[in-house]
């Protein structure tokens, strides 16, 4: 209904009147996962003379709401062509497109933003994914990314991360206004999922000269809010930092996990640079 109240002064500015309609879509069992359906009797939305509907939500994840609403217009009204928007897409949603622009054009979603969360908050509440999600990185695996699932169960999600591979897990705490060293691994990939809100990180793909200065041009700056994962794959220059607060991040190293070799440091507050991992 919010969505419906802001699209309204839209319709209407060009002085014609384009008719606006809800369909509801609901689970069984006071869920919203299981035995989802159309519960709106689409018999009594008024669609003589409309040859063209677009369906609208607020965000999409799988893309499994709008698809059950728009088939259930497709078979009540089979004359009328259906196209789907969405304000908020997900970027799995987006790659899925990919593969199918071609064998279903029809699939193709008008969206404005992009995000690669599971859960995401608007003025009017919160939303999350009704069905399994999952994250890709660019990584040194076989298939050349990694993945992060997320799962969703009666009492909330499940996030796998790791699934039967060798990885290495630490936690950091990083003191209110303190960072690391910019740093990079040959031989490994690091999956950072923030714990807190605010967290600095600083990222360089490219091979930085001697002596340099950490105001470069090709460090790119990130804030990182809780729940956020960053992939930074072997060979990328990384720093992370705390702002006014002291916050935690979650570090899971892919590969071979050298603590004392693999690291190479630039710019370190605590004038480590050419010291090994241990320190």
């Amino acid at each position: 209904m919010e969505l419906q109240r802001r699209m309204v002064p839209l319709l209407h500015q060009d002085g014609r009147k384009i008719p606006i309609n809800t369909i509801r879509v609901e689970g069984t069992h006071d869920s919203r996962m299981h035995g989802r359906a159309v519960k709106t009797d689409l018999t009594k939305i008024p669609m003589d003379g409309i040859k063209k509907v677009l369906l609208l939500d607020a965000i999409t994840f799988s893309g499994n709401t709008l698809k059950l609403a728009r088939d259930a217009l497709k078979s009540a009204f089979p004359h009328v062509a259906v196209k789907l928007g969405v304000l908020v897409i997900s970027q799995q949603l987006i790659e899925q497109q990919k593969k199918l622009s071609h064998s279903q054009p029809d699939a193709e979603y008008l969206s404005q933003v992009v995000t690669d969360r599971y859960e995401i908050f608007f003025p009017w509440g919160v939303t999350q994914t009704t069905s399994t999600f999952d994250r890709t990185f660019e990584g040194a695996t076989e298939d050349g990314r990694r993945h992060v699932s997320i799962i969703k169960r009666p009492w909330g999600t499940i996030e796998v991360l790791v699934r039967e591979e060798l990885a290495s897990v630490r936690l950091l705490t990083i003191e209110a206004s303190h960072k690391l060293s910019f740093q990079r691994h040959l031989c490994r990939d690091e999956l950072f999922v923030a714990l807190d809100d605010n967290i600095g990180l600083d990222v360089c793909a490219e091979d930085l000269e001697r002596p340099g200065n950490e105001y470069s041009e090709h460090i790119k700056s990130l804030i990182l809010e809780k729940g956020d994962y960053v992939l930074v794959p072997r060979g990328v220059w990384h720093r992370t930092k705390a702002s006014m607060d002291r916050v935690r991040l979650l570090e899971i190293g892919f590969g071979l996990y050298d603590q004392d070799g693999d690291i190479e440091r630039r710019w370190d507050d605590y004038e480590r640079e050419h010291s090994d991992g241990r320190i």
